[in-house]
């Protein structure tokens, strides 16, 4: 497909599985191409083990797994005079962070953040396996302004969890302001 913008990225990940990158995607049209040989990357892949979270600035070992949706909002259905019947632009609109994650109910530290509105901080990392000493490669969200939208205990059978859904703010008082910022560092030091 040539021309092609991300709509929305989605990251997750559940306890003893490997992170899952979903990635939505809006093309303009279909092209060929030469074939190719595939090659595949010997890293092993981003694992629940390398999992670490904070919520306002603290460690939280009460997480247990999330979901973030990153979205760009693209306006997909743009055609325009001398565009041949195809798409000719592919603005983003509204962008957008938001999502899911699940912790253990030791407190209702979640629950008073939710009834109160008042935003708070959520980074989530996952870091691979060193390659050579200290230096490795994995990925980090940071989210400087979130409000929680739902913090939900449900009372079923089993273990007692919130299951919290989060959207991200923007947050002014960062220069420049962001409401999200995405960290990725690889085994390539140029990309680091």
């Amino acid at each position: 497909m040539a021309g092609v913008r991300v709509n929305q990225l989605t990251l997750s990940l559940a306890p003893g599985r490997s992170l899952v990158a979903d990635v939505d995607c809006r093309g303009r049209q279909e092209t060929l191409t030469n074939p190719t040989s595939a090659s595949y990357a010997t890293d092993e892949a981003l694992h629940f083990n390398g999992f670490t979270a904070e919520i306002g600035g603290a460690p939280s070992d009460d997480v247990e797994e999330f979901l973030v949706r990153i979205g760009n909002g693209l306006v997909d259905n743009i055609w325009s005079a001398g565009g041949a019947g195809l798409l000719t632009k592919l603005p983003a609109g509204a962008f957008s962070v938001g999502g899911r994650f699940t912790m253990a109910f030791t407190s209702t530290d979640a629950h008073e953040a939710f009834v109160s509105g008042e935003p708070t901080s959520l980074r989530l990392r996952v870091a691979g396996p060193a390659l050579i000493g200290t230096w490795g490669y994995g990925i980090e969200l940071e989210l400087p302004n979130v409000r929680y939208f739902s913090a939900d205990a449900p009372l079923v059978p089993g273990r007692l969890v919130y299951d919290i859904a989060f959207e991200a703010l923007l947050d002014a008082s960062q220069s420049p302001a962001l409401d999200a910022r995405c960290r990725v560092w690889n085994g390539r030091m140029s990309y680091a």
